[in-house]
């Protein structure tokens, strides 16, 4: 019996590991390959989740913290995703501030679970646009997690290529081999697909046990102290309009302009700010990911609706009451411009806890 292929991608927040994981599946399907996608949080009501649904991808997820720190729940949501629906790969996208995943998540799959699954390279994304973005926080702790995630990726793959030029990407790519020497680094796009297929030849054909390892040197308090730094909200809301229709592009368009207004305002450094509104005629998903950059869409329902439900997920340096206050604000505002209102049903407002892992080996298996 063949072994399931494991891919497990890593990499900033922001970084695009969903939208990558997402477009992989069906163009492994367009092959006749069955994949299958595991989200992870550290709370619950993901925009991720959502969007696999509106794309038709078979997904699970892991909530309430990383994988390293809820591994058997990791492992109960690939044996429930290979008991329902046989997959021949699984990509596990990993929090976006999590680092030490080799040693807490791809060794234990390789020495525990070697039997049935294929542990692909451990994938690290980095998003083309956010490099300069990232180099500003240089010296912070948050760059601490940055270089962290770096340091320890098999392949190093510069996401969202096609904002840059082929000269551009070739000069990032030059920079980021220097910051991972022992990583293979690549390019790819998930709108034009290019590049993809290299991303996939490197998955199926580069023998993690055969490449360079290394045991990395993590201060769990520095790295604690990083995730802290960051405010996590989740919001869940119904959306109506006050009288007639109303345009959900329209409403998010407001609601970004709103909230980037004050993220510039306040210089707040973004992980990323996710929102969907969906209702029975289609979805709206969006997500802004720099301090000065221009959001961009995933799905996009340009038609009226008599109502839409609505996901929100951020993550920013700030702190969560900051947070939920600045979303408050921009959802006001959408609802005053758009003549709608918004219902809030779940809020969920923190900081990540003391990340704390399962296993940790730190010895290649």
């Amino acid at each position: 019996m063949s072994k399931i292929k494991v891919i497990t991608l890593g990499g900033f927040l922001g970084a695009g590991k969903t939208t990558t994981a997402i477009t992989t599946i069906e163009a492994l399907r367009e092959q006749g390959i069955k994949a299958v996608y595991i989200a992870n949080d550290q709370g619950d009501g993901l925009v991720d989740r959502a969007l696999s649904e509106t794309r038709n991808v078979t997904a699970g997820e892991v909530t309430g913290g990383c994988f390293c720190c809820k591994f058997e729940d990791l492992m109960q949501t690939i044996e429930t995703l290979v008991a329902e629906h046989q997959p021949e790969v699984i990509l596990a996208e990993a929090v976006g501030s999590c680092t030490d995943l080799m040693a807490t998540v791809i060794r234990p799959l390789q020495q525990f679970h070697q039997d049935r699954f294929e542990v692909a390279p451990y994938t690290v994304l980095l998003d083309a646009q956010r490099y300069q973005d990232m180099k500003k926080i240089i010296g912070t702790k948050l760059q601490y997690l940055f270089a962290k995630q770096l340091e320890e990726a098999q392949v190093v793959a510069i996401s969202k290529q096609d904002v840059l030029t082929d000269a551009e990407i070739e000069d990032l790519k030059a920079q980021v081999q220097v910051l991972a020497p022992q990583a293979t680094v690549l390019a790819f796009s998930s709108v034009t697909r290019k590049g993809l297929p290299e991303l996939l030849s490197v998955w199926t054909d580069l023998n993690t046990s055969l490449l360079p390892g290394h045991s990395l040197d993590v201060d769990y308090d520095t790295y604690a102290d990083a995730e802290a730094l960051l405010g996590w909200v989740n919001i869940t809301a119904q959306i109506q309009p006050t009288e007639g229709g109303f345009h959900p592009h329209t409403w998010s368009e407001t609601f970004f302009e709103c909230l980037k207004h004050g993220i510039q305002r306040n210089n707040t450094i973004v992980g990323h700010i996710k929102i969907q509104l969906s209702d029975v005629l289609g979805h709206t998903k969006a997500s802004l990911v720099s301090t000065h950059g221009s959001h961009r869409y995933d799905v996009q329902h340009t038609g009226s609706s008599d109502g839409v439900s609505a996901l929100i997920n951020a993550r920013a340096e700030a702190s969560p009451d900051d947070l939920v206050r600045l979303i408050q604000i921009s959802i006001q505002y959408a609802d005053e411009t758009c003549q709608t209102t918004t219902e809030v049903g779940d809020l969920a407002a923190f900081r990540p806890g003391y990340p704390t892992p399962v296993h940790r080996i730190v010895t290649e298996v």
